[in-house]
């Protein structure tokens, strides 16, 4: 199951994640946006976390999501997402204060 999660992270050069980061995005539904930021979530493993976290789409992404006054319901993934993120970085990887920037 890791080596799935892995192998849809780098899925034609990352083209997976693009697509979700571009649902995230505000043009997009509040229930698809927060589908998309859950099935990221469920992406994220030891391995995935340092792939997720190496792509400055992603970071930027997740900051605007974490920040989204307007909506609560996605915000709140978003944060969940980042602490599932945090859970499998290591604390002295650089990866963990591309993450703690974020917030």
């Amino acid at each position: 199951c890791d080596d799935n999660k892995k192998t849809l992270i780098c899925y034609e050069n990352g083209k997976l994640l693009k697509n979700l980061l571009n649902i995230t995005n505000a043009d997009f539904n509040m229930d698809l946006r927060k589908d998309a930021v859950g099935v990221l979530g469920n992406l994220a493993n030891f391995e995935t976390s340092s792939l997720l976290c190496d792509s400055p789409e992603f970071l930027k992404e997740l900051r605007s999501l974490v920040a989204d006054d307007d909506n609560g319901e996605v915000s709140k993934s978003a944060l969940k997402l980042l602490g599932r993120l945090l859970s499998f970085v290591e604390s002295s990887s650089p990866s963990h204060n591309k993450l703690l920037k974020v917030l």
